[in-house]
């Protein structure tokens, strides 16, 4: 399969192979020079790395089940009425 060189140094890998790559927009490859020309590599990417959400010292992170075991534990009597 023959690709045409654009005006900006870019090419167009088809559709067909995108999706069978699974190449999306922002996909990596590797380019690597051989004798007999340029060899492309799809970069495995590693799952996003989400960042870890620091809490301030003494904070303390409760889900609403923790809060509900909470308030069942301490009874009626304890929840404040805010009406």
């Amino acid at each position: 399969m023959q690709i045409t060189l654009l005006s900006k140094g870019q090419i167009v890998i088809p559709a067909h192979m995108r999706r069978r790559l699974r190449l999306r927009p922002r996909s990596v490859l590797d380019a690597e020079e051989r004798d007999d020309g340029i060899f492309l590599r799809v970069v495995k990417s590693s799952k996003k790395i989400e960042p870890i959400e620091y809490l301030p010292p003494g904070a303390i992170k409760l889900t609403r089940r923790d809060c509900e075991e909470m308030d069942a534990l301490a009874g009626d009597d304890a929840s404040p009425d805010f009406e």
